[in-house]
């Protein structure tokens, strides 16, 4: 499915029923929206892996600003800030008041980013494999280098993402608009529960948590 949002095409996917019926009645089950890692990727590596969250939450599946089966658009609108924006573009297109964020590697830093420009849109958070600024880049390539087990660290930020034109343009992308995520969010006193999972392990280990993520 393809929504017109925000002067560009975001295409999305739902899996799971969000009302569910409870004896006599129905309620309503979270919506989580599911964003994936890149630039340059897509959902759908993570379609198998988060399906049977479809057990306990509705799952919005999509395609970021010039990835996968979005509109690509120009290279200069691929930022954090459009990235989250678009995200609550897409929330209120499907009419939904407060939802949950799942952030995988770079969809980590467009959740972190929507955290902070629209708090009163989430009600949860969950980062994976993520980071909250983009230094972790030059952190990596340090360590990598240090210990000489890869001789191409050098070539690090030139590997984040998927086609190689949206690789080159990473590293610029989370320069200009990754620095501190998570410390803005403890500035503004964010209230919902914040976590990483471990998708391998099925696991949540608690970051910054005002109740606790179960997964």
């Amino acid at each position: 499915m393809r929504a017109r949002v925000r002067d560009t095409t975001i295409y999305f996917d739902v899996d799971g029923m969000g009302l569910v019926p409870d004896g006599d009645r129905m309620v309503d089950r979270p919506v989580l929206f599911v964003l994936h890692g890149g630039p340059g990727a897509d959902h759908s590596y993570l379609k198998l892996r988060m399906g049977p969250l479809t057990d306990s939450a509705q799952l919005v599946y999509l395609d970021h600003r010039g990835a996968g089966r979005s509109e690509r658009g120009d290279a200069s609108e691929w930022t954090l800030a459009n990235h989250a924006a678009d995200v609550d573009a897409l929330r209120q297109y499907l009419g939904l008041e407060r939802i949950v964020l799942f952030g995988t590697s770079y969809g980590g830093f467009v959740s972190q980013q929507f955290a902070l420009d629209f708090p009163d849109s989430l009600s949860g958070l969950i980062l994976c494999s993520t980071a909250p600024s983009y230094r972790i880049l030059a952190d990596t390539q340090r360590r990598v280098s240090r210990t000489g087990h890869s001789p191409a660290a050098r070539n690090l930020p030139q590997a984040v993402g998927g086609r190689p034109e949206d690789r080159r343009s990473a590293p610029r992308i989370l320069r200009d608009h990754g620095t501190d995520l998570l410390a803005g969010l403890r500035r503004r006193g964010f209230r919902g529960w914040l976590a990483a999972h471990d998708l391998e392990r099925g696991t949540t280990r608690q970051l910054v948590c005002r109740r606790t993520a179960v997964v």
